[in-house]
């Protein structure tokens, strides 16, 4: 390193151990723009914007450091500030990447592995979390931290009894930790053992008095127990409609909107029409259908290639609504490839034309906070498959997009596997190959079970 590298680099950390931030950014600048010091240079002035949670200049240092040195002879330090800051600027892949040179480098380190198979869920890789978790569990054979997320992995998969098994062992040699009881509580909620559920969010408060994590999760179990919207929807059922719309009125603030909106739906047209805000509803409420691919197409025929490869493939998933059918993890969410990217994208802007004219919609994304993250999942129904009766209270707009379509659930004189909304005069939809329907996510909708025994598939689909 010449001179003019040597003092450049050389004050800015002598500037930056002063706490002076601003000079010490200065000479960095310099050290990498005049004298092209990348690796000494590039190094702390990466550390300086990671420190200060910069994390869209830290991420572009990075892709020009990239340009000058190479990724995988990086110093570990530098990949992961580099990897931490993409996850934090949304760029998952680079993030992603980072941490695949992290891990390859040390595999036994438990942060950087939890963090990369974390990414890898995300994006409904599951296998390949599986991997890298397997093969620092081999460094790390009783760290808590892996074994949690190779429960959390084997789940997903579908593979209840072994994440199970590995849940169980957690409680029974880290019973004194919050995170062992807390992610085993939520595998007993997913799994529908309440009682357990709530046995063990209790041991977690035990452990750390009210931790907000576990006190949520109790107030969940209990709303949908016995909370207003069960005494709502309790009312309707004895046709007290009255009475559901005064609770409905009285508890606007302190129920989702999804949830709201959903209860306001149940009410008979009469009813409802009372509601303040219904007459925007009414305008707002359309199931639109349209075709984004024509039958037979070859783009449908890789799409159910992808949901029939996809590893996390299981049948009657646990905690979802499809019964007699096969559902996958996650597909859309991340920057996938292909044709996948491809039927992203195009949801994606239909979605946003659809919500153009939609003020309900517009309102709840407002409450809510809309992330504008597609998220999405392949179904494959099979003989005497249906959808269970449902919303989605987590997302704004939902939608379903027909891979294969059987000769029965495509005919228009039959009613099986037809999409129905009971709640929006009982419409129906004949479903076809290449139609997507799109819908607000507080719509109740099911599907009346097949009898063919073809296969039906479909990708559902949230914005969330």
């Amino acid at each position: 390193m010449n001179e003019a590298k040597e003092s450049n680099t050389r004050k800015g950390v002598e500037a930056a151990m002063k706490n002076n931030m601003q000079e010490a950014e200065k000479y960095f600048k310099k050290a990498i723009e005049r004298d092209e010091d990348w690796g000494n240079g590039g190094f702390n002035l990466l550390r300086l914007y990671h420190m200060q949670s910069r994390h869209l200049e830290a991420l572009d240092l990075y892709k020009r450091l990239i340009q000058h040195i190479p990724a995988d002879t990086l110093h570990p330090q530098v990949t992961y500030m580099a990897g931490d800051s993409a996850i934090k600027a949304g760029a998952t892949e680079i993030g992603m990447d980072c941490y695949r040179n992290l891990h390859s480098k040390h595999p036994e380190n438990v942060e950087s592995s939890c963090t990369y198979s974390q990414l890898l869920i995300k994006s409904g890789r599951l296998g390949e979390a599986k991997k890298i978790l397997m093969e620092t569990l081999r460094f790390n054979p009783k760290d808590p931290s892996i074994k949690t997320q190779l429960a959390i992995t084997e789940s997903e998969l579908g593979e209840y009894t072994a994440a199970r098994r590995i849940h169980q062992t957690l409680v029974d040699e880290h019973g004194e930790t919050f995170i062992s009881n807390y992610n085993y509580a939520q595998f007993l909620s997913v799994m529908g053992e309440t009682k357990e559920a709530i046995y063990f969010y209790e041991r977690c408060l035990d452990i750390v008095p009210g931790a907000p994590e576990a006190v949520e999760q109790l107030n969940q179990i209990k709303r949908n127990k016995g909370n207003q919207l069960a005494n709502i929807y309790g009312a309707m059922e004895t046709g007290r409609y009255e009475k559901a719309v005064a609770i409905l009125e009285e508890e606007r603030k302190n129920i989702e909107p999804i949830h709201y909106w959903a209860a306001i739906k149940e009410l008979p047209k009469d009813i409802r029409s009372k509601v303040e805000g219904y007459d925007q509803l009414e305008k707002d409420e359309q199931v639109d259908c349209l075709e984004i691919y024509e039958q037979n197409s070859a783009e449908l025929e890789q799409l159910e290639d992808a949901i029939k490869g996809n590893e996390s493939l299981v049948w009657n998933r646990a905690g979802k609504p499809t019964r007699q059918g096969r559902q996958t993890y996650e597909l859309l969410r991340g920057n996938q490839k292909g044709i996948i990217q491809e039927t992203k994208i195009r949801l994606q802007r239909t979605i946003k034309e659809y919500m153009a004219n939609k003020p309900v919609l517009r309102k709840i994304s407002q409450e809510k906070g809309l992330k504008n993250e597609l998220s999405g999942w392949g179904v494959i129904l099979e003989q005497g498959g249906y959808q269970k009766r449902h919303i989605h209270p987590e997302a704004i707009v939902s939608g379903v997009l027909y891979i294969k379509v059987p000769e029965e659930t495509g005919s228009r004189q039959k009613k099986e596997g037809n999409l129905v909304f009971p709640c929006n005069e009982s419409m129906e939809i004949t479903p076809k190959e290449g139609m997507l329907v799109l819908f607000p996510s507080y719509l109740p909708h099911e599907t009346i079970p097949t009898k063919s025994n073809e296969e039906r598939i479909c990708i559902a689909f949230n914005l969330i």
